[in-house]
This record gives C-alpha cells, sequence and structure tokens, in this order.
C-alpha cells in the first residue's frame, strides 16, 4: 500500500526552518569552532613569545644595571676645572666611535657654588646589545666625573635585544669645578643655598652618584 500525503505551506515552512537550524549546528561545530580553537591557540601563542622577549629584555637590562654599578668603589675619575668640555668631547667621540651612528645634546652648564654640571642626552645605535653595554661600561668608568642616568635601549628591528642592532638613549651629566678655572664663558649661574654654600663639590658628587643605584632601565 503506497501512501501519498502532500506537505501543507506550514509544514514544508517547518521543514525549511529545520533544515536551517541543522545547517547552522553544521556549520558551527565543524568550521567555526575549529576557527575559534586555531585564532585561541595563535593568540596563547603570541602571548608566550611576547612575555618570553619582555623577559629576555629585562633580563639584558638588568645586566647591564648590574654591569655599570659594578666597579662603583674602584673609579678612579677625576674632578676637572672648569671649561673641560673640549676634553669630555673628545673622550665621548672615543667611546662611541665604534657605534653605527650617534648624537649628541649639550644644555648649558650649570654652576652651584664651586660645583659645576654639565649634562648631555644622548643617542646611538651598536650592531649588538654587546656592543653597547660595553660602550656605557667604558663612559661610566671615563677618567672625567660623570653620571648616567635614564638608560633605555630597544631592539632596532626586532624586539629581542640579542636579534641584533639596537638603539640607546641615556643621559650623562659630567661634573666639573670652579677651583683653578681660568674662565666662566658660557656658564650659567645658580644661586646655592646657605647649606649649599658651605659645601664642596666632592660632597655634591657623592650624593649625586648615589643615584646611580635607582637608575631606571626599563
Amino acid at each position: 500500500m503506497i501512501l501519498n500525503r502532500v506537505f501543507t505551506r506550514k509544514e514544508k515552512a517547518l521543514l525549511f526552518l529545520l533544515a536551517l537550524i541543522l545547517a547552522g549546528l553544521l556549520y558551527y561545530e565543524t568550521v567555526y569552532r575549529s576557527l575559534d580553537n586555531a585564532r585561541t591557540d595563535y593568540n596563547l601563542e603570541n602571548l608566550q613569545e611576547e612575555y618570553q622577549l619582555y623577559s629576555a629584555k629585562n633580563k639584558h637590562m638588568q645586566q647591564m644595571k648590574e654591569a655599570i654599578q659594578k666597579g662603583k668603589e674602584d673609579t678612579e675619575s677625576t674632578v676637572e676645572s672648569y671649561n673641560n668640555l673640549k676634553n669630555e668631547i673628545i673622550e665621548l667621540n672615543d667611546i662611541f666611535a665604534d657605534a653605527s651612528s650617534f648624537n649628541f645634546g649639550f644644555e648649558q652648564a650649570v654652576a652651584v657654588d664651586d660645583a659645576v654640571r654639565r649634562t648631555i642626552t644622548a643617542t646611538f645605535t651598536a650592531n649588538s646589545y654587546a656592543d653597547a653595554r660595553r660602550m656605557l661600561e667604558r663612559l661610566y668608568h671615563c677618567k672625567y666625573r660623570c653620571l648616567i642616568r635614564d638608560i633605555t635601549i630597544d631592539g632596532e628591528k626586532e624586539q629581542d635585544l640579542a636579534a641584533g642592532a639596537v638603539k640607546c638613549t641615556f643621559t650623562v651629566t659630567f661634573y666639573e669645578t670652579m677651583y683653578n678655572a681660568w674662565t666662566t664663558d658660557g656658564l650659567a649661574v645658580e644661586k646655592g643655598s646657605t647649606k649649599a654654600k658651605t659645601e664642596n663639590i666632592v660632597n655634591e658628587l657623592v650624593t649625586r652618584r648615589e643615584e646611580v643605584e635607582h637608575m631606571n632601565l626599563d
């Protein structure tokens, strides 16, 4: 016995809707969830890679900080009489001769009683992190008394500092004294307090060089 039944318009609509729902569920299970899982795995891999690069950079910066602080008590730098700018420039050119490029911005020298400070903002590019570290260590141990601050090192093309060339920015302050100075040309005089007038340059330098322990290398 063969039964033939014609579906009503309402039944056809329900069957069509059911087919759409089944197709949607099939798409969700086979396509969307697979793409979503792949995207999640990709994001986790990226986060892990970024964390590893950040950890490596932080480790390098900490090593540089420790290296710069090392030998602090053995420093034999001298405080020259004002104006020692020419010799300081020669020293900088010698230290950073192996840099791919460098640029120095010189602020006006400032005198407080017999103490003179000259601040320089610097940027240089080195072929590697090791080269940049070596140059900064040479500057720290140069023959003229100075204080290095605000060091920042970034990979020039890659985030990983060990991957290639690096770009470094920092601030260095050279210290001089008015004792036996033969000129005051180009010098800005900053009025000192009553207490400051009783202090000599050695006391000021001892205080300022303690700041190296709190350098921000991040």
